[in-house]
């Protein structure tokens, strides 16, 4: 019996772990990435080399404000009350850290996000899902509700617009209106093969444009939600974040079975070369094979009509 016990301790414990969210991840304004990674904050440069520069901060988001201030979140219990708070931290640019304020842990508190101004974003769920901000004066206030299941991936784009998903389908809350169906049924927009098709994290750039790290691939969606996929992962790896710098630089988290991470930085040259790559791959066969069936046709047409003639 003990046996048995310790053994769905062990499995409840390893379906817990799988199920937190991946990485986050950011890019400053000087093309510097931040990542979290088992409980630590991490930076990473454009070569790839890596940095510890924070341990034991289980955050829920990272941000980063006007000054270059990174942002982040730590769940603690108080030594006094014994009750589970969300302490906001700032890592200053000198390394100093500094925790803000705090609000309180609840079960229902679920995907935060932070703007560059400081306004703390999550999904509360319950009877409706509520899509809740919280401004810089501790005022917190209802953007939207609805009935979907499974919402999460919450992002704020430069423009005011908060994204979200569920597995398969992206939606945004415009400023001052409701919620809006972005792109339905991700599936059907994949072309690489994957176990795992379901939306891992959505981020957007400056020009308005959304990214999905979703299956083996990630899909950029335009304004006009056309959605092309723009990155491919390699074997054993899948995309599980990513960011586009104010450079233009295409950064990209992946993960492996393993739980390793690794993050590649693309140059723009480097990422337009892998988009026009995609998009031969995605359009260049069947329109080829399109041209060559009208050509058989035509072929096929002009043998029929010459031995029509020389019947008659």
């Amino acid at each position: 019996m003990r046996l048995v016990l310790s053994f769905l301790f062990w499995f409840l414990m390893t379906a817990f772990s799988k199920a937190q969210s991946f990485p986050e991840f950011l890019v400053d304004t000087a093309g510097t990435g931040y990542f979290s990674y088992n409980n630590d904050i991490w930076s990473a440069d454009r070569s790839g080399k890596k940095e510890l520069i924070l341990k034991n901060q289980n955050t829920r988001f990272l941000a980063i404000d006007h000054s270059g201030t990174l942002i982040g979140s730590r769940d603690s219990v108080s030594s006094g009350t014994g009750i589970k708070e969300i302490y906001i931290w700032k890592l200053y640019r000198n390394g100093q850290l500094e925790y803000t304020y705090k609000i309180p842990f609840l079960p229902d508190y679920n995907d935060f996000c932070m703007d560059d101004e400081g306004h703390l974003y999550w999904i509360r769920s319950g009877n409706q899902i509520q899509f809740q901000e919280r401004n810089n004066n501790g005022t917190i206030r209802t953007l939207a509700t609805c009935n979907l299941t499974g919402a999460r991936n919450l992002h704020r784009s430069i423009k005011g617009f908060l994204f979200f998903s569920d597995s398969h389908h992206v939606y945004c809350i415009p400023p001052d209106d409701t919620i809006k169906v972005v792109l339905k049924d991700v599936v059907k927009q994949l072309q690489g093969e994957s176990t795992d098709m379901s939306i891992r994290n959505v981020w957007t750039d400056k020009s308005g444009n959304i990214y999905l790290a979703t299956g083996i691939e990630i899909l950029k969606i335009d304004r006009r939600q056309f959605a092309t996929p723009v990155y491919r992962s390699a074997d054993g790896w899948f995309p599980v974040n990513g960011a586009i710098s104010s450079s233009g630089d295409f950064w990209v988290v992946e993960q492996n079975k393993y739980d390793s991470i690794r993050i590649q930085c693309i140059g723009n040259d480097v990422r337009k070369g892998i988009v026009k790559e995609q998009r031969l791959k995605l359009y260049g066969l069947p329109l080829g094979l399109t041209i060559l069936l009208v050509v058989v046709l035509y072929f096929l047409f002009r043998k029929s009509k010459n031995s029509r003639s020389g019947t008659e």
